[in-house]
């Protein structure tokens, strides 16, 4: 029995080394990343029961460690695993996105600031300082509120902006049912943008998140551009 799962593990790894995500399905790759922590089962079984639990991969990916625990099969070590993904990816989607960026449009902008969103369980107001060249100089998470709301407020970022001699700021924070700026985040955006522009700091954009998706306060008109 043991020798038949380690055959299929390998072919698992070479179909992914000649077609790579693209060639498989998600419990498929859920099964073939399980094979690295469950070593002396079929976690085929497994990854359906996982996907069927909790209706997809990212279901999966974003599941408590409770509740990973209470599916028959699951580990300590396969449930950190799981949790471990999600970090690890935003991780390296914060530092691929970071080596290349002028953040200067939308379609720059919302890619880098989704990264930085990935696995976030709380509503968090990320800032982007830029130099006159408008290139990052650092990005870093300003606030974290809960998963209703965040306040944002302008003193550390002007403290941080000013440290960081930096000429242009973006900022960006997250919803999870729409990406669109509510009247609050409006209203608290205008008042940043004033108190930036006292110290010669340009407000270029607020990003509004929900998952992968976004909008520009500055495309849709609720900011207005002033250098």
């Amino acid at each position: 029995m043991e020798h038949r799962h380690e055959g299929h593990r390998a072919r698992l790894r070479e179909r992914f080394e000649a077609t790579g995500a693209e060639g498989f399905s998600d419990h498929e790759l859920l099964e073939l990343i399980l094979t690295y922590v469950i070593v002396q089962k079929d976690t085929n079984d497994l990854a359906h029961l996982l996907i069927d639990s909790f209706g997809s991969l990212q279901g999966v990916l974003d599941a408590e460690k409770e509740e990973l625990a209470r599916i028959e099969g699951v580990g300590p070590k396969a449930a950190f695993l799981l949790k471990l993904l999600p970090a690890f990816s935003r991780r390296y989607y914060e530092q691929k996105t970071e080596s290349c960026l002028k953040l200067i449009t939308p379609d720059e902008t919302i890619p880098f600031f989704a990264a930085r969103m990935i696995d976030r369980e709380n509503e968090c107001v990320y800032a982007a300082y830029l130099d006159q060249n408008k290139r990052l100089i650092q990005c870093g998470l300003l606030y974290e509120g809960n998963a209703h709301m965040v306040e944002i407020s302008a003193g550390r970022l002007l403290k941080t902006a000013l440290r960081l001699n930096s000429r242009y700021v973006v900022l960006a924070h997250n919803h999870f049912n729409h990406a669109l700026p509510s009247v609050q985040d409006v209203a608290a955006t205008t008042f940043i943008q004033k108190k930036l522009k006292e110290v010669g700091i340009t407000l270029l954009d607020h990003i509004v998140l929900c998952g992968s998706e976004g909008s520009s306060m500055i495309k849709t008109g609720h900011l207005t551009l002033e250098e």
